[in-house]
This record gives C-alpha cells, sequence and structure tokens, in this order.
C-alpha cells in the first residue's frame, strides 16, 4: 500500500508546475475580491472554470503524449511560415508582462509580514522599507543560480513547486479555519445563479476570477511538461492522474480564498489590493490571519515568479526553433531574461520610476489576442493526435471550454476599447 502510495506520488508533478503557475497573487486577489462581493453565490462559477481547466489541461497533456512534433513545430508545418514563432513571442510577452506583479507581490507581502500594521498602508507602487525589494532580488538571483547550477533543473522545479502549494494549502487553509461559515449558504452556491448589478464593474472581478482560474496558457505548457517526464502515450492514466489531482489542488485552494472572503469580508467593501485585504483580515481575525494570508500571497508569487518565466521562455525557445527543454540554453536564457526585466520593471515601479498601469493594460491587450491564437494552435493541434486522444466527449466538452476563452477574450478586448475611448 506505501510503496503504490509512493508510487503515485512520484508520478505527479507537471500539473502543479501549471497550477502554481495559475494560482499567482492576481487570482488570489480576484477570488477574494468575489468572495467578499458576492459572497457564496459564484461558487459555482469558480468550480466550472476548474472543471474547465481540467479538462483543457488533460487534452493538452495527450497532445503532448502522442503529437511527435512540439506544438510550434508542428503549427510552422501546417499554417503560415513564422506563426511558430508568433506563438513563441505571443506567450513569453505576456509572460514577461505579468512578471513584474509578481514581484511587486513578494516585495508588499514580505514588508506587510515584517511590519504588520505599521505597513498597512503599503501600496502595490511604494514601499516604505527596503526589505521585501531585498528579499525579492536575493530570491530572483537564488532562482537564476539554481536554474543554471542543477544538473536536473526540471525535477527541482517540481518539487519545488510541490511544496509551495503545500505552504499555500496551509496560509489558506488555516484561515479558512478562523471563519464561521453558513454550510448551507455554500451548498446554495453550488446552484447556477447570476444577478447583473447596475453598475456592470463587478462583471470585470468575475470575469478576472475565471480568466485566472481557466488559463489557456497555462494548459498550453502541459504539452511540453509531459515531454520534459519522457512519458509516451502509454503514460495517459498516469498524465490524467496527475492533471485531476494538480489542477483539482488548484480549484481546491481557490475556493477556500473564495469562502474566506466570503465568510470574513462580504459587505465590507473591500477593494483588490494586497495592503487592503491584509488590513481587512487583521480587523476582523487579528494579526495571525494577516500573516497567514501573506504566506499564502507570499508562496504563491514565489511560485510564479518561477515557472511564469519558465513557460515564456520554454515557448519562446520553441517558437525559435530551438531546445525547447528546461535544461536547454535557449529556455534557461529566455527565462533569465524574463526573470531579469520583471525584477528590473518591478524596482523601478517600487521607487516611482516607472508606471505600472500602462504595462498591465498591454499585458491584458496582449492576453486578449493571444488566448484566440493559442486556443487556434490547441485545435489546430487536436486535429493531428485525434486518433490517439482518448474520449470523444472530452474532446467537445474541450473544444467548447475553448470557445469559451475565446469568447471571454472577445469580451475583455471590447472592454479595454471602451476603458481607452473614455
Amino acid at each position: 500500500m506505501r510503496k503504490s502510495i509512493s508510487k503515485i506520488l512520484k508520478s505527479l508533478g507537471p500539473a502543479f508546475i501549471v497550477a502554481s503557475v495559475v494560482l499567482g497573487p492576481g487570482s488570489i486577489l480576484s477570488n477574494s475580491y468575489v468572495g467578499a462581493q458576492f459572497g457564496y453565490s459564484m461558487i459555482w462559477l469558480l468550480v466550472l472554470a476548474s472543471l474547465m481547466m481540467i479538462l483543457v489541461t488533460s487534452l493538452a497533456a495527450q497532445i503532448g503524449l502522442h503529437s511527435k512534433l512540439t506544438p510550434c513545430q508542428f503549427i510552422t508545418k501546417v499554417s503560415f511560415r513564422g506563426s511558430g514563432l508568433i506563438l513563441g513571442v505571443i506567450v513569453f510577452t505576456i509572460t514577461l508582462c505579468f512578471q513584474f506583479t509578481n514581484n511587486l507581490a513578494i516585495m508588499s507581502a514580505f514588508d506587510l509580514l515584517l511590519g504588520g500594521k505599521e505597513n498597512m498602508g503599503l501600496t502595490s507602487s511604494s514601499s516604505d522599507n527596503g526589505s521585501g525589494m531585498l528579499l525579492m532580488i536575493v530570491i530572483n538571483l537564488f532562482l537564476i543560480i539554481s536554474l543554471y547550477g542543477s544538473k536536473k533543473p526540471y525535477q527541482l522545479i517540481e518539487r519545488a513547486m510541490m511544496l509551495l502549494v503545500i505552504i499555500m494549502i496551509c496560509g489558506f487553509a488555516l484561515n479558512f479555519f478562523l471563519v464561521p461559515h453558513d454550510f448551507w449558504g455554500i451548498a446554495k452556491g453550488l446552484v447556477p445563479t447570476f444577478t447583473v448589478r447596475k453598475d456592470g464593474k463587478h462583471l470585470i472581478q468575475l470575469r478576472g476570477m475565471v480568466a485566472t482560474t481557466f488559463s489557456i496558457a497555462g494548459a498550453f505548457y502541459q504539452c511540453y511538461a509531459v515531454r520534459e517526464r519522457n512519458w509516451i502515450a502509454n503514460d495517459w492514466k498516469k498524465a490524467r492522474r496527475d492533471t485531476i489531482m494538480g489542477i483539482g489542488v488548484l480549484g481546491g485552494i481557490s475556493l477556500l480564498i473564495m469562502l474566506t472572503g466570503a465568510s470574513a469580508l462580504s459587505g465590507t467593501g473591500v477593494g483588490r489590493s494586497l495592503p487592503e485585504i491584509s488590513m481587512m483580515f487583521d480587523q476582523l481575525l487579528g494579526p495571525q490571519s494577516m500573516r497567514f494570508f501573506c504566506l499564502g500571497i507570499l508562496a504563491a508569487a514565489f511560485s510564479s515568479l518561477f515557472v511564469n518565466p519558465l513557460i515564456g521562455g520554454t515557448v519562446l525557445a520553441d517558437g525559435l526553433g530551438k531546445d525547447c527543454r528546461v535544461s536547454g540554453k535557449w529556455t534557461k536564457g529566455a527565462t533569465m531574461a524574463g526573470m531579469l526585466l520583471g525584477m528590473i520593471v518591478a524596482i523601478l515601479g517600487s521607487m516611482g520610476k516607472m508606471e505600472t498601469l500602462p504595462l498591465i493594460l498591454t499585458a491584458q491587450a496582449i492576453t486578449v489576442v493571444g488566448v484566440p491564437f493559442i486556443a487556434w494552435v490547441m485545435l489546430k493541434l487536436i486535429k493531428e493526435v485525434k486518433s490517439g486522444i482518448s474520449g470523444s466527449k472530452l474532446v467537445g466538452i474541450a473544444w467548447l471550454s475553448l470557445l469559451v476563452a475565446i469568447a471571454l477574450s472577445v469580451r475583455t478586448i471590447s472592454s479595454l476599447i471602451e476603458r481607452f475611448a473614455s
């Protein structure tokens, strides 16, 4: 029995890498905000987004298991010249634009942990002490050294991400148990209901919650992750188990965060910033609750800090026609470039020498253009390996999920146009 459990645990990993990058600071703050604004009524939407993420990640795993070519190699072969490079640039740019927010989250969370109430006024664009910045720089340099110093960098990343996921579970679960919950209300929240609010602003947050849980770019990386494990078509059961458990953990942690926000923050009018939510936890539940929340944020930011540029570096190396394994020099170089650029932008932003809002808007604009392109690539890949994919229902539902992602992207484009027009 112990041997079988140990064997199962050793086979897990690729989907946990996907989960660790998807469950970043933005996802945590979005789930907290939705819980605070909507209470338990949007639980069903989070569950639906998690199920779609499981399906599409599972589909990406099967593509990686059955395809003889890498995604960029394949799309270049069957489509127009340069399409693989475009895919690589899109994914790299998306991850790069969001990388600085992971660095800012580390600075804010660490400063809050050290300063407690004294640093509750801290914003994401200014820091009252340099301890958070110093930690952020040290972490980035440590990760770069680890990437180049390890003989088996992918195995190191898997173990590190699983550890960080465990820390996230501990941090957010401890907060969850500090709060009294309405379990009947939680059960009712599983039934789909939707109330349109007059201002329409909260719809943006709901779309944000779905987009940060159901991430096409994150799921897409599973095509590469299973290849890193040297899994083949016969390893489908391992890949399926890994996907269900890894993405299931992602959904479970997201649900814990939402339920805590719904039970503790509902009616408080809390915003989306880390200091504001931390302050509310401190006032309502005590300093230990604020520390648990910041600990979870730190673990999420730390995991995304490495995997986020790794995904961009991997796909960019593939788009350039180079070795896209984690151990490849082009992947390492692109990953390091993403980490250093994200760190520099975060430092300049925290010192007030660079406006971060334009970068966020740029990331959103590139994402809404890039998501349909990534979805199109996945649909093309499905056709290539369709005979090897198990379950026609899975393919049908995954197609529907990809169309949902495209629809969300189109709706976000219209919101951005309205924002720029005003």
